[in-house]
């Protein structure tokens, strides 16, 4: 099939419009891996430079490992945020275009409490039942004994995630490109920077910590975020209803004295000068 070129031209605004959406989505993938490699390096480097530990490259490996299986089950975790978040996108763009403020509002915290319960309760489970979990993912012996405390500390505050990805629907909503891409690297470059501190100081510990506190941190950005547009969304629905208004109090006063063509009024004062003449 040859397709003719028929003189198109480029619409930015579509171009803007598209990448105003997938841009911050796009963004976001290669620091999460970059943080990853840092991760298995700092613990590779601390196990290697660790003088009480015999085998190295056992320990090594397993920590590693657990590492790994703390990544699948958060993705577990945020599974139940991704489809809410996702759905909350269409409802909340159509609702905008039609200026539906309260029923967005509504929207919002009905999904927001929903990713809560949910991510609550997955991380509870995954909490109390880390050992049996393990099971489903290795059968070594070193990787079963200290896989369970590193998925118990990196995994306490992901039910949180579902913060940040309520803001970053919203941003795509309004076609905040930079929002979205600030609330959507907040927390792997955080996290990167971490990397590069707390193990310092906390060894293999502040290598597990590095995930619960960017998380933490990266719900407080979403949670500025979220109130921002949910605030604008009251100031918009509170004008919209005084426009209306004015234009129902405009419509009364031209009900009660409509103008009738060619009619003349009651009192004429000519003609009652002419008479009076």
């Amino acid at each position: 099939v040859i397709l003719p070129w028929c003189g198109g031209r480029v619409d930015w605004s579509i171009i803007k419009d598209i990448l105003s959406i997938g841009v911050g989505m796009l963004i976001s993938r290669l620091p999460p891996t970059l943080g990853t490699i840092i991760s298995n390096a700092e613990i590779r480097y601390i196990v290697d430079h660790d003088s009480s530990v015999i085998d190295t490259e056992t320990l090594g490996n397993a920590l590693v490992a657990s590492f790994g299986i703390f990544s699948r089950v958060s993705t577990l975790v945020f599974m139940p945020t991704t489809g809410l978040t996702q759905g909350l996108m269409p409802i909340v763009g159509f609702n905008l275009g039609c200026r539906q403020w309260d029923r967005i509002r509504r929207a919002t915290y009905y999904v927001m409490w929903t990713a809560l319960v949910v991510s609550a309760l997955t991380v509870i489970l995954c909490e109390v039942f880390a050992e049996g979990l393990i099971h489903f993912f290795s059968h070594d012996a070193v990787v079963l004994d200290k896989a369970p405390f590193v998925l118990r500390i990196s995994l306490c505050l992901s039910w949180l995630q579902f913060l940040p990805a309520m803001a970053a629907v919203l941003a795509q909503v309004h076609r905040d490109v930079g929002v979205n891409i600030r609330v959507q690297l907040f927390k792997p470059l955080l996290e990167i920077a971490l990397l590069f501190a707390l193990p310092r100081f906390m060894g293999l510990t502040g290598v597990y910590l590095t995930k619960p506190v960017s998380e933490f941190c990266a719900a407080v950005y979403g949670v500025v975020q979220l109130r921002r547009y949910l605030k604008s969304f009251d100031t918009k629905q509170s004008l919209d209803e005084s426009e209306g208004g004015a234009s129902n109090n405009q419509g009364e006063r031209e009900e009660s004295h409509p103008a009738v063509e060619g009619s003349q009024p009651d009192w004429d004062p000519t003609t009652e000068s002419e008479t009076s003449g």
